[in-house]
C-alpha cells in the first residue's frame, strides 16, 4: 500500500532533490553522465562545518536554501563517499524549491536501518515532483524512471 507524503522538490543541473516533511527525509537524485544513482537521508540529521559558497550562481539558475542548501553545502553528513561533493555532482538549482506530494511503495520485504540513512533491501517506487514515477534500487544504489 502506498503512502502519501508532502514536502518539497528543487531541481538541479544535474539531478534533483526530494524532501518528505513526515517522515522528515530528503531524497538525493543525481543524473549525470558518470553517476545515476540515489541517496536517502533521514532524521535526525548529523550537522559538520563546512565552507561557505562564496561565488554567485549564473544568470537563471539558484543557490538552493533552507535544508535543500544545508544538504547541497554539505553541512547535512550524508554517510556515503560517493555523495561527498553533492554541490559539484548536483550543480546550481535550476528553479526555487517548491511545495510537492508524493507516494511512495516498497515491494514486500523492506527493511530499515535505525543510524544515519534510510535504508531498504528491496525495490521502491517514488512519484517525482513532475509525476512520473522513480524506481529505486537499492542493490546497487542506482534510479531510473519506471514505465
Amino acid at each position: 500500500m502506498p503512502e502519501h507524503f508532502t514536502g518539497a522538490a528543487q531541481r538541479f543541473e544535474h539531478g534533483f532533490i526530494l524532501w518528505t516533511a513526515q517522515p522528515d527525509r530528503f531524497y538525493v537524485f543525481v543524473d549525470a553522465q558518470t553517476l545515476h544513482a540515489f541517496l536517502v537521508v533521514r532524521a535526525p540529521y548529523t550537522f559538520q562545518a563546512v565552507d561557505p559558497v562564496t561565488d554567485t550562481p549564473p544568470p537563471g539558475l539558484y543557490e538552493p536554501i533552507s535544508g535543500f542548501g544545508k544538504v547541497w553545502r554539505g553541512e547535512i553528513q550524508t554517510y556515503n563517499p560517493n555523495f561527498s561533493n553533492l554541490r559539484a555532482l548536483l550543480g546550481w538549482a535550476v528553479e526555487p524549491e517548491h511545495p510537492y506530494e508524493t507516494d511512495f511503495q516498497c515491494d514486500e520485504g523492506t527493511s530499515y536501518s535505525m543510524f544515519g540513512n534510510y535504508r531498504f533491501t528491496q525495490n521502491c517506487f517514488l512519484r517525482d515532483a513532475g509525476g512520473d514515477i522513480i524506481l529505486l534500487r537499492p542493490q546497487d544504489g542506482m534510479w531510473e524512471l519506471w514505465e
